[in-house]
């Protein structure tokens, strides 16, 4: 499944639907309400506070707007006047020190709103969260906001950066430079003409690990200047005063020279990165033909192998075919080369089937052989952008393989709709994405992840029960983590657990205790399972039965829409709901609410959102 970033409804979206969540019990001023002056009934709506995951805010505060008719330009508003015990002060971020006349001067040409920050006792990301969540009950409130943090993306001095603004900026790699700006303890293979020893590189260049395949000579020169090029786009120094910034600022690259050679070169340099261990290769080269040796090579290599797809602007799907981009190996990613405004380049070879993904390669600006820069294109300059990228994310996360490498780079790409069709991702490269697609998916990998499963049971008549049998099947694949019956009274069970069929376990229970309800119990039962994977633990609810004379019904926690994952569609459904977007019927009622507390809203929302980033890995 492909990675995509959940989209945020805008600020006008948000006014126009801007409902009170009915769930939500409103309140009014417990004090000081006689002082409010209503002078303008145009009435307003509450604007929910939608979480997005990669905002940054403080915690010591939260930013409130009040509606018109309540707030005035310096009102004084004290701790007494909510009825919030986590508040330790509240700033008026409106008062304006003039005169009475100057002040009705303002109001006559405005439609003021009064703005409050408030500080918090307790200060946790869930403090903040909760505070929002109880002054959006209240009627006064147009909106509770976090107090959201801004920061400098990562901008390294070297004086040709601005030359590569499109590239960087498109790909999103600013941001991604604060999270990984590489490491040289990561090796790329520059599969080309060389490296020369120009002060913009050197230091990232291991000379004495490169290897020359054709002449024997040293690893430190470049008959042609085309690898020195490539290698910069991959790894030049960043930050250093000096040229231009490679994707990575820190890196080791090993100049593996062919040029000169053919295929034949190719194979051994890519059987020597293999012995010496270098995860990720850059050819920026095609050929007419010798495919099989090639794919069989490549077969071989363990690594992540990066290519261009070549620059004779047609599909190599169906016309003439150029390898290796056309080699459909698992190891490969084939490169299209894209422009500032995101249109393939007018000779970038393409193809649904051999192109993976486009990313910046027109008018890059390079580091020439002789030292000094200039700018160069093609799909040669987009495929180290990409092998770039996977040194990156291996600088982030050492322990990534190569095909993880690749789903990260090529499920993260910003999708282009000129691209579908002609580009297998249809889309191009974005490095924050691939970085944020890794640590989801490191998350799953490191936090033991428990598919939570909700079964509420109803009485059909009027005849006490305390006492009926059920029965869960689940998938036999999934190691089984708790038997224990949770619910709003705890019963005595007396349980069985044994094989319904080679492919499925079932689990039998006898609820004995208090008598079952008018409003019915809900008894859940957790089961550990990967977080991404593309099945629900729990087969189906339809196998899951209980005694006569009474109704259940079954829901998996977080996952919504019924598609065996919790994740940002869920989340976004919930955020649909609170805006009244969508309904939900009585089971997406019983999954979406999530902290079983009888409301969905957006605590609801910001849990599964957690859930899904790994930050928690259960519901209870």
């Amino acid at each position: 499944m492909k990675f995509k970033r959940i989209i945020s409804l805008t600020v006008a979206t948000l006014t126009a639907f801007s409902i009170v969540n009915p769930m939500n019990i409103s309140k009014f001023p417990p004090v000081h309400a006689e002082q409010v002056e209503v002078e303008n009934t145009a009435e307003e709506k509450l604007i929910p506070y939608l979480y997005e995951d990669w905002h940054d805010f403080t915690y010591e505060s939260i930013i409130i707007v009040l509606k018109r008719e309540y707030g005035e330009l310096n009102k004084l508003w004290n701790i007494d006047d909510f009825s919030i015990s986590n508040i330790s002060r509240i700033e008026d971020l409106t008062y304006m020190n003039i005169s009475e006349k100057e002040q009705e001067e303002y109001l006559n040409k405005v439609d003021f709103h009064q703005i409050l920050r408030v500080y918090l006792e307790e200060q946790s990301f869930e403090s903040v969260i909760s505070a929002i969540d109880e002054f959006e009950n209240y009627d006064y409130i147009l909106a509770a906001e976090p107090n959201f943090t801004f920061k400098e993306a990562a901008t390294p001095n070297d004086p040709h950066i601005t030359s590569n603004y499109y590239a960087f900026s498109n790909t999103q790699l600013y941001a991604a430079w604060d999270k990984s700006t590489g490491s040289n303890t990561v090796k790329v293979g520059i599969i080309d003409s060389g490296i020369s020893d120009v002060s913009d590189l050197s230091t990232n260049v291991n000379y004495s690990l490169g290897k020359d395949f054709v002449n024997d000579n040293s690893t430190s020169d470049d008959i042609n200047g085309h690898g020195t090029e490539v290698a910069s786009v991959v790894g030049a120094v960043g930050n250093n005063s000096i040229g231009v910034c490679g994707v990575c600022w820190n890196v080791t690259l090993v100049p593996l020279q062919v040029w000169g050679g053919g295929v034949t070169e190719w194979i051994e340099a890519i059987t020597y990165a293999e012995t010496k261990g270098i995860p990720i290769l850059n050819l920026s080269y095609t050929v007419n033909g010798t495919q099989t040796a090639l794919k069989n090579e490549i077969n071989n290599y363990t690594g992540l192998f990066v290519c261009s797809a070549g620059n004779n602007g047609i599909n190599i799907d169906t016309g003439n075919h150029y390898y290796p981009a056309c080699l459909n190996n698992k190891n490969i990613i084939t490169v299209a080369s894209s422009t500032a405004n995101d249109q393939l380049r007018y000779d970038s070879n393409y193809g649904a089937t051999s192109v993976d993904l486009a990313a910046p390669g027109d008018g890059i600006c390079v580091a020439k052989r002789d030292g000094t820069y200039g700018t160069d294109s093609g799909t040669s300059f987009a495929s180290p952008m990409v092998a770039g990228t996977a040194a990156l994310l291996l600088s982030y996360n050492p322990n990534l393989t190569c095909l993880e490498l690749k789903e990260a780079i090529i499920n993260s790409v910003d999708t282009i709709s000129s691209y579908i069709g002609n580009i297998y991702s249809g889309g191009r490269l974005n490095v924050l994405n691939a970085i944020n697609y890794v640590k989801k998916k490191n998350y799953a990998q490191t936090q033991n992840q428990y598919q939570n499963i909700v079964v509420k049971v109803d009485k059909t008549n009027t005849a006490p029960i305390n006492q009926f049998n059920f029965n869960i099947i689940y998938y036999k694949n999934y190691q089984k983590y708790s038997s224990t019956i949770y619910g709003n009274v705890v019963p005595s069970v007396d349980n069985n657990e044994y094989w319904a069929n080679p492919l499925r376990w079932e689990y039998s229970a006898t609820y004995s205790g208090s008598n079952i309800s008018s409003t019915g119990h809900l008894f859940t039962a957790r089961f550990k399972a990967n977080v991404n994977s593309k099945k629900s633990v729990f087969e189906d609810t339809s196998i899951i039965s209980c005694s006569d004379n009474l109704n259940y019904m079954v829901a998996v926690i977080g996952d919504i829409n019924d598609d065996g994952l919790v994740d940002n569609n869920d989340k976004y459904l919930v955020q649909q709901y609170i805006l009244y977007l969508v309904t939900f019927d009585s089971r997406q009622m019983l999954s979406a609410d999530v902290n079983f507390d009888g409301i969905v809203n957006m605590s609801d929302a910001i849990l599964i959102s957690q859930y899904e980033t790994g930050a928690i890995n259960s519901f209870f």
